[in-house]
């Protein structure tokens, strides 16, 4: 809009000092002369040729594109990265509400500067106020979750993947949480105590810890993994190997019903198709009967409605 304005006005401009130079320098508009709203037109009519995106640019064309799709790609695009991406926001990357929950997520720098400079006051406030009341909680979640490595030192349970400690029973479903239940029971029992506090540490929640730990297999495969982990990957490959055959066996199933089906229709023509013949054939020698039994050759008369007795003179 800015280069079609600016560069209609200028080419009437340029119009009148093609007839006459001197309108340009006498006649004026306001405080200035038609030359100066000339220049003042000349550098909008750059500036918006500059603002125009060049066939190169990645933003070319973007009227002639799907808006609301290419917002959907680019939420998945970005899903790729952060690994969040609800299912209130799939397919609906236009949506106000979407936009109202990402955009806290990523905000302005502007914005974070000034959060920063606002946590250098609140700071204080909360280590003498809000903290202490909630001191016993933080030391007890860090003794329970602390696990020495060795080589390493103490470090956050959590990172070790240990399963059998850290593992969130939820995830992993019913048989596994009865599981886990009896070789609690058994570790309590054996007077060692071990089985109590290795059931008193935090669990994971949202499977978190095992997603991962799946994640960081994945991105390095030749890492050495601990024998809980171990145990987790012979699970999901169990369990993926039986929903494989519970596929294949419902495959078959469909397959054979599918057969089935098939082979009773076949049977149902060839019947129809035997009855039809078998109609035909008996309305065929039916006529064929009819017909033989009333000729003049079958005994039976001529055809209806001939007289064929000579006549006698009277």
């Amino acid at each position: 809009l800015l280069v079609f304005v600016s560069g209609s006005l200028g080419t009437l401009l340029l119009a009148f000092a093609a007839m006459n130079d001197a309108i340009l320098l006498h006649v004026k508009i306001g405080q200035w002369n038609l030359l100066w709203y000339a220049g003042v037109l000349g550098v909008c009519f750059s500036v918006g040729k500059g603002m125009i995106p060049k066939a190169t640019s990645p933003h070319f064309g973007h009227a002639r594109r799907n808006l609301i799709e290419d917002m959907n790609l680019e939420l998945e695009k970005l899903a790729t990265h952060t690994h969040y991406l609800p299912d209130s926001w799939r397919g609906k990357g236009w949506h106000d509400k979407t936009k109202g929950a990402f955009a806290p997520m990523f905000q302005f720098k502007a914005n974070h500067f000034a959060m920063e400079i606002l946590s250098i006051m609140a700071a204080p406030l909360i280590l003498c106020v809000s903290l202490p009341n909630c001191a016993e909680k933080l030391c007890k979640f860090v003794r329970d979750s602390k696990v020495e490595v060795p080589g390493a030192g103490d470090m956050v349970g959590y990172s070790t993947f240990d399963f059998d400690s850290f593992e969130d029973e939820n995830w992993r479903g019913k048989s596994h949480m009865d599981y886990s239940s009896k070789s609690s029971i058994r570790g309590s029992g054996s007077g060692s105590g071990e089985g109590t506090r290795v059931n008193a540490r935090p669990k994971s929640r949202h499977g978190k810890m095992e997603k991962s730990f799946f994640n960081f297999k994945g991105v390095y495969p030749n890492w050495t993994m601990p024998p809980s982990g171990k145990n987790l990957v012979e699970q999901v490959e169990s369990f993926r190997h039986q929903q494989d055959i519970a596929l294949a066996r419902e495959r078959r199933l469909h397959i054979d019903a599918a057969a089935a089906q098939l082979e009773t229709l076949r049977r149902l023509e060839i019947e129809r198709e035997k009855k039809a013949f078998t109609g035909l054939a008996g309305f065929v020698d039916h006529r064929h009967i009819k017909s033989a039994s009333s000729g003049p050759d079958s005994g039976g008369g001529g055809a209806p409605g001939l007289n064929l007795s000579p006549r006698t003179n009277e």
